[in-house]
């Protein structure tokens, strides 16, 4: 009984997080979905093996990770568009503010797509995984200063990609 409520406070806490991490790198909500079911019934079955709370949230990231990774390598797909997590709710009725928001999505989004893989991946984990960049360099197996240099390069980037269109769109 005690392993389904801590299951189930674990589960609780990071569904969303480990869900958008999968549906940003995806770009589909059932494949995500599926990801994540899967991700949390091997968590459940090695529940045993992990003694620390915080342990549960690096692991659950890997192991979604790794389960995104298996499905590109199944279905041979590279990293392409991005779709928005969240759709807008009901609360704006204004159909330019929707229209604008959408509009500001999008363009978020295909920056996002320029950044290239390794500045993605970093990226994605960060701000829609909520990791640190202690847990993203465990998740990545790679050096923790290389996480801070790959994150600083991908906002950069997505500074100056942003930036241009919106100069760009002044100028129409």
């Amino acid at each position: 009984m005690r392993q389904e409520i801590e299951f189930t406070l674990i589960y609780n806490r990071h569904k969303t997080q480990l869900y958008n991490y999968a549906l940003k790198m995806t770009k589909d909500r059932m494949i995500a979905g599926d990801i994540i079911q899967s991700a949390f019934e091997k968590f459940y079955l090695n529940m045993q093996g992990i003694i620390k709370a915080e342990s549960a949230r690096y692991w659950l990231f890997t192991t979604v990770r790794n389960l995104v990774y298996e499905h590109f390598r199944r279905q041979k797909i590279r990293l392409a568009e991005d779709i928005t997590e969240v759709e807008l709710s009901d609360e704006y009725s204004n159909p330019d503010v929707i229209f604008e928001a959408k509009e500001l999505k999008q363009s978020v989004n295909e920056s996002i797509d320029k950044l290239g893989a390794d500045l993605k991946e970093v990226f994605v984990l960060k701000e829609y995984g909520g990791l640190s960049y202690e847990e993203i360099a465990a998740a990545l197996s790679i050096e923790e200063k290389l996480v801070k240099s790959r994150l600083f390069n991908a906002r950069r980037k997505l500074l100056k990609i942003l930036s241009g269109k919106i100069k760009n769109r002044q100028e129409y």
